[in-house]
């Protein structure tokens, strides 16, 4: 008997898959810069629709450069605020979908500071439901992903899991590496939390591998610095962390990942016997902090002085 074969079609990249491409491969100024350009052009056309698509995008990219490359609370809270305003007014489920997302995010990582976690969610499950609505399994995967985070951010970790499962599952046609990666790399993180070392780390290298094939050259050096952790605290595979974290370094520098970049130099300064090596990566960490713009950053690499 042969066994049928499933063929599953994979779809095209959308807007919001292209731009994260170009952030992920450290294009900031250039997309941001021309979001900027096609926003002042939509508002002098007085063009509704295309100032809201704008918006969106714009969003998108500043709450992703604020997490990763230049952290601006204010000018995100703005765009995001003004994209959710746009995208509401134009009543395109898409739209405010996407300004969702935009938005949740930036609330998301305000909540490791005030734990307002359900601000957040309630964007992100909005979002799943309009993505689902008009059948975007890419943009459906992001939010199901987005849900797992905030219940696994508050210790329920089956619950995260669930989640994690459920966006994996939408992205069997949809070719993104990249977006993969996140699922793998948190679903090692709550192994990890269990106790199971083996799948942890088979997760951890996994998405690795993946931001690493994609180019994600503002992501990997993330992947790179969890490997490292998790091989310290596992005490596996310890002779691997000083490359993971130089490695690290060199790309996240190369590549505008300046929060990635502190981090990285943190661990080598706390791990180096040499007292000259520490302080030349404390001084790394305080200036890459302090360019960041992130005082909690700029305290601790301050405190290996």
């Amino acid at each position: 008997m042969i066994s049928a074969l499933v063929v599953v079609a994979v779809l095209g990249s959308t807007p919001a898959q292209d731009l994260d491409d170009r952030l992920y491969r450290g294009e900031w100024e250039q997309v941001l810069g021309g979001l900027r350009k096609q926003m002042a052009g939509a508002e002098a056309a007085k063009d509704a629709a295309a100032q809201a698509r704008t918006a969106v995008l714009l969003a998108r990219a500043q709450v992703t450069s604020n997490a990763y490359h230049l952290r601006d609370e204010t000018l995100a809270d703005q765009v995001s605020a003004r994209a959710m305003d746009l995208a509401e007014k134009s009543t395109d489920p898409a739209l405010i979908a996407d300004a969702s997302m935009a938005r949740g995010r930036l609330l998301y990582f305000r909540a490791f500071q005030d734990h307002q976690w359900s601000a957040s969610q309630d964007l992100f499950a909005r979002a799943q439901k309009l993505y689902a609505q008009v059948k975007d399994p890419r943009g459906e995967a992001d939010a199901w992903f987005y849900l797992g985070l905030v219940e696994q951010q508050q210790d329920r970790l089956d619950a995260g899991d669930e989640r994690f499962r459920k966006g994996l599952a939408l992205l069997l046609p949809v070719k993104d590496g990249v977006l993969v990666s996140f699922f793998h790399r948190h679903l090692a993180a709550s192994a990890e939390e269990r106790g199971q070392l083996d799948p942890a780390e088979k997760g951890f290298v996994e998405s690795l591998q993946l931001r690493l094939d994609g180019k994600a050259c503002v992501l990997s050096p993330f992947a790179q610095i969890t490997l490292a952790d998790f091989y310290a605290k596992a005490n596996r595979s310890k002779e691997k962390i000083p490359r993971l974290l130089d490695e690290a370094v060199t790309t996240a520098t190369r590549c505008g990942s300046n929060r990635a970049a502190v981090e990285a130099h943190l661990r080598l300064a706390r791990a180096t016997q040499d007292p000259l090596q520490r302080r030349t990566h404390a001084e790394q960490a305080l200036a890459l902090a302090k360019r960041f713009d992130d005082p909690e950053l700029v305290k601790e690499a301050s405190s290996l002085f």
